[in-house]
């Protein structure tokens, strides 16, 4: 019903057409996912006897997903009410308007960040006016821009226990996210919890320590000079294994669709069916349904999927299924009318192509890649050649 294709198509060409994980790989992602809420929280049962019970096919499955072996951020929730440090938030303009001027007053300005799926963290410290210390960090691919805010808070920490001196400290952190969850009197991460053990310790070594909320990008100097260096991590390469954090949900579940996408590909390719109809969908799925995410319209979806499962209107599969007694193309009369032949090669339409194609001929794979599903509809519609079911015969 969502592609509006033939009948007769492939489940699993209808998968790919419909922009939908296989529904046992989806079924056993999400199996997989609960399995670790359950762990974090200390309620999953191994098993102990029986090796096809859904424990032990779970723990199977979780095998070779190296993600779901490592440290994970969500732990079971833990009261905590009392901290030797206070937060405070703002409103904007008082935020914003504060002079970091008190004399002998340590500021640290901290910052996360996350570039093309790089991520790096970043502090500066102030000090009587004057910046002294700063520190950036590559923290990988895998935690999220909250964690990076976290862990730069860490860092000041860090520095905060390496003062030789103990003065009045304020923590200075855009993340209001972050903030509240250190505030939190129930404890759900382990990042807040490791941040908060930081910030315990830190302290010990000060008069005060206060963690205060600064508008980002506010031309406080501070804080843009905290951006930088957490910018100048994330574009930095990591070192050593990954993951430098706890695992977070968001991560594992990229890991797992990343997990079973190639799982779907390989499928695919191992599928029997027809060149035809495997060439174009190999395409879309290699590129991951760049067009089809969201699905266009029925308008478009309808004929498009025809087109690209080979099950359409168009004379080849016509004569397949005995209904006309010639498979070839009624515009050229050269080769038979598959969809392939039609969207790509066929001479009577090279010169369409060339002026929405760029090109007179253009393989499939290329083809599917590169246009989206209403421009190779548009080329259909001005050949003239309908993809809707012809009239009965008199």
């Amino acid at each position: 019903m969502i592609t509006r294709a033939f009948p007769s198509t492939d489940t699993d060409a209808l998968d790919i057409l419909s922009n939908l994980m296989p529904i046992l790989d989806f079924i056993l992602a999400e199996a997989l996912i609960n399995r670790s809420s359950l762990i974090a929280n200390d309620r999953w049962i191994s098993p102990t006897q029986s090796s096809f019970s859904h424990a032990a096919i779970l723990n199977a499955a979780s095998s070779v997903i190296p993600e779901l072996s490592m440290p994970a951020n969500p732990i079971k929730p833990l009261l905590m009410l009392d901290r030797p440090f206070s937060t405070s938030i703002e409103p904007r303009q008082e935020s914003a308007a504060y002079s970091f001027s008190a004399p002998d007053h340590l500021y640290i300005f901290t910052d996360g960040s996350k570039l093309d799926n790089r991520t790096g963290a970043g502090m500066v410290c102030l000090l009587n006016g004057t910046f002294f210390d700063h520190a950036s960090t590559s923290l990988g691919l895998s935690p999220s821009v909250f964690q990076t805010e976290l862990f730069a808070i860490s860092m000041a920490c860090t520095s905060i226990t390496a003062s030789p001196s103990a003065r009045h400290t304020s923590i200075h952190s855009d993340s209001q996210a972050a903030l509240i969850a250190i505030a939190a009197t129930i404890l759900k991460s382990s990042s807040v919890l490791s941040c908060i053990s930081d910030l315990i310790s830190a302290s010990q070594h000060c008069l005060s320590l206060t963690l205060c909320w600064v508008p980002g990008h506010s031309n406080i100097e501070g804080n843009d000079l905290a951006d930088s260096l957490a910018r100048e991590g994330s574009g930095a390469l990591p070192i050593g294994p990954e993951p430098f954090l706890p695992i977070g949900r968001a991560a594992l579940s990229s890991a797992l669709k990343s997990h079973f996408y190639s799982k779907h590909c390989s499928k695919w390719n191992s599928s029997k069916a027809s060149t035809k109809c495997k060439t174009p969908l190999t395409a879309l799925l290699t590129v991951q349904h760049k067009w089809l995410h969201p699905l266009p319209p029925t308008s478009i979806l309808r004929p498009y999927s025809q087109l690209l499962s080979g099950h359409s209107y168009l004379n080849y599969f016509q004569h397949r299924t005995g209904i006309i007694p010639s498979p070839l193309c009624p515009a050229c009369k050269e080769e038979p009318e598959t969809s392939e032949h039609l969207l790509c090669r066929c001479p009577a339409f090279s010169s369409l192509r060339q002026r929405l194609f760029g090109t007179s001929t253009i393989p499939i794979a290329l083809l599917i890649s590169t246009f989206s599903p209403s421009t190779i509809i548009s080329y259909i519609t001005k050949t003239g050649r309908s993809l809707e079911r012809p009239p009965p015969p008199p």
